[in-house]
Formats: structure tokens, C-alpha cells, sequence
């Protein structure tokens, strides 16, 4: 998350690409985390660093209709479309 918000602080064009488990950063938590960070926060702060759109590596469509962040535009992709995605892309981080 700090990579994408320095990037996107910084001017880059960034296209963050989330899958499995990371998905979850898109609905709020259910209980307030203690002593760690708040990345439901964080990734509802995307659009002040100029990012605004979030791919979601799923072949679960509904999970769109389950995020509460309305500021992001929220794009399912496929393997085909991330590999696209990848191959137009001057530098990839992955974590």
C-alpha cells in the first residue's frame, strides 16, 4: 500500500491489482484493528494520490457489489486481461 500511495503521490500512473485474500481491504473491517493500520482507510485515500481505479483478479464478479468504497472504480479482470495489463506496464511491484 505505501508503494502505490508513493507512486501515485509522486505522479506515476498506478494500477493496483488486487486478488485472494487482499480483496477484503475493499470492505471495512468489522472490528477497529489494534496497534496496526487501518488499510480499509488507506485504500479509501487512493483517489487524493490521483489513483482511482482498482482491478480485482477474480472469477467472483458479486464481490464488486460488496465494496463500499464509492470514490474507486472497481474492475474485475481475468488472468488474459492481467497479463495484458502487465505487458503494458513500464515497471511492475508485486507483494
Amino acid at each position: 500500500m505505501d508503494a502505490t500511495l508513493a507512486c501515485g503521490a509522486f505522479g506515476q500512473s498506478v494500477a493496483l491489482v488486487l486478488e485472494g485474500p487482499a480483496i477484503e481491504l475493499l470492505k471495512p473491517p468489522t472490528a477497529t484493528p489494534t496497534g496496526r493500520r487501518n488499510l480499509f482507510k488507506l485504500m479509501a485515500s487512493l483517489p487524493l494520490y490521483d489513483v482511482d481505479r482498482v482491478y480485482l483478479l477474480t472469477e467472483e464478479p458479486s464481490v464488486i457489489s460488496e465494496t463500499v468504497l464509492e470514490d474507486l472504480q472497481i474492475i474485475p479482470i481475468n488472468d488474459a486481461e492481467l497479463a495484458r495489463l502487465i505487458a503494458s506496464s513500464r515497471h511492475v511491484l508485486s507483494f
